[in-house]
């Protein structure tokens, strides 16, 4: 199962790391088969998530996307609702 930090179930989701504590980290997408995790970056001088830069997307307007990197996991599971998935 994939969970989207963007959709309802995201949203109601808490990782765990393998020693049971909540995980920390700013995560984007979790694969609860595979266990890794879409984490975004985070800029260290202002605590921040990184952006790439400007780019064009025609009709001239100019968008910036996050950057997002994998991170596996090991041994960590979700809680939806209080249920483990």
């Amino acid at each position: 199962m994939i969970i989207d930090a963007a959709t309802p179930d995201g949203a109601k989701a808490k990782v765990y790391l393998k020693d049971g504590t909540l995980c920390e980290l700013p995560i984007a997408r979790y694969n609860t088969e595979t266990k890794v995790a879409m984490v975004y970056e985070i800029d260290d001088a202002t605590g921040r998530v990184k952006l790439t830069e400007w780019e064009a997307d025609g009709d001239n307007k100019m968008r910036r996307t996050p950057i997002i990197k994998a991170v596996i996991l090991e041994g960590s599971y979700v809680e939806i609702d209080g249920k483990r998935v």
